[in-house]
């Protein structure tokens, strides 16, 4: 799911800053760090997703009521 999260964010990065570095005359290395910017936050979302999902409850966890 993080491999899909980082291409479509590269995809919509690449875009994006084309737009800004063609059309609205941003320099170029700021268009190549919205495009990182893009790519690495989208491949994050899936990750961070899903490590919260899930994560362990430690109200699920065993108790130990042997004596």
């Amino acid at each position: 799911m993080a491999i899909i999260g980082l291409f479509i964010g590269s995809v919509l990065g690449f875009f994006g800053a084309a737009l800004l570095w063609l059309a609205l005359d941003v320099s170029f290395l700021s268009a190549v760090g919205i495009y990182f910017a893009t790519a690495l936050s989208f491949g994050l979302i899936p990750v961070l997703g899903n490590s919260m999902r899930s994560a362990p409850m430690l109200a699920m966890a065993p108790v130990n009521t042997a004596r």
